[in-house]
């Protein structure tokens, strides 16, 4: 059951993530048009820019492996993983973040295994600082501030989380140029999606994703377009990671920058584990709730963010 934990909460992570990356998403009202109306452009970021990232994250699942149509094992399994991380703008190419300055203020995890659950332990990257980059061959870059190689451990949370340093932001390609009325629900393609969650390889297949502009309103003193998304996949037959996510997204109006995104739902999973000889199949079902919420503030003025639910005691 080990390489199932290991694998299952590291892909479903991702798409907590995969909507707040580096690049930037620019909507905007333009003067003269109606108040229900809002029309989206790019702007690129800026060097020195400061960002804060609050990701907070619950997965509880029943899980059921099986052989032969025998059932071998069912437990309940759950993962909840809190991080604040700060980032700073260093170089920007073509419209696109390519190198940051990563601390991590807050990152620890709480695991449940057969129903009990066990004690908050930080993660190795907490209270530390890396310099991470996308080089010109695609190839991320991690280094902590004196240029030493960080602990495998280390490298893995921090490519992890930094996966679209770099890279185009699908979402915001979608949407530039693009105007959206209130009530409007567009379909997002497939490919996107795939990207957009950071599950490219593992999420099954892809039913429905949505967005659809509910309101303009301020936060924080900000006006912002806020969209309901509704996501909607299911596994395939022998692998893959369905769901039926629902949730709200946040963008700022007039300054590039995505504000907060939030889901909850039911999660399935199906997984072959095993050899030839001897195939186990690894079935979960369970649910999601992620809170992600970014800030363009300083760090210390930053905003506490709302929280996921606990995993229950």
């Amino acid at each position: 059951m080990r390489g199932f934990r290991a694998t299952a909460s590291q892909h479903v992570f991702m798409a907590s993530v995969g909507l707040i990356v580096v690049a930037m998403v620019a909507p905007w009202c333009a003067a003269g048009q109606k108040a229900d109306v809002c029309r989206f452009k790019y702007e690129p970021p800026s060097i020195g820019q400061q960002i804060v990232q609050d990701v907070h994250f619950v997965l509880a699942m029943m899980v059921t492996v099986s052989q032969d149509g025998q059932v071998l094992e069912t437990t309940e399994e759950g993962i909840e993983r809190r991080q604040q991380r700060e980032l700073t703008v260093l170089d920007t190419s073509e419209g696109r973040t390519t190198r940051v300055r990563l601390h991590y203020v807050k990152a620890d995890q709480t695991r449940a295994q057969h129903g009990k659950i066990g004690p908050t332990i930080p993660q190795p990257v907490v209270g530390k600082s890396y310099l991470v980059a996308r080089d010109a061959s695609d190839r991320l870059i991690v280094t902590d501030l004196r240029g030493e190689t960080p602990t495998a451990e280390e490298l893995r949370i921090v490519e992890q989380n930094m996966v679209g340093l770099g890279r185009p932001n699908p979402l915001s390609s979608f949407l530039a140029g693009k105007t959206f009325r209130l009530g409007e629900t567009v379909s997002l393609p497939e490919a996107l999606a795939r990207d957009l969650l950071g599950m490219s390889d593992t999420l099954g297949e892809i039913e429905r994703v949505e967005i659809t502009l509910r309101e303009m309103r301020a936060v924080h003193g900000r006006p912002c377009a806020v969209f309901d998304t509704r996501i909607e996949a299911r596994p395939m037959a022998d692998s893959g990671i369905g769901m039926r996510i629902t949730g709200e997204l946040i963008v700022e109006i007039g300054t590039s920058r995505p504000v907060a995104a939030t889901f909850e739902g039911p999660v399935t999973l199906v997984e072959n584990q095993g050899t030839p000889d001897a195939p186990r199949l690894v079935r979960g079902r369970g649910t999601l709730n992620v809170v992600v919420q970014s800030s363009y503030r300083l760090p210390q003025t930053a905003t506490r963010p709302p929280r996921a639910s606990r995993l229950r005691r």
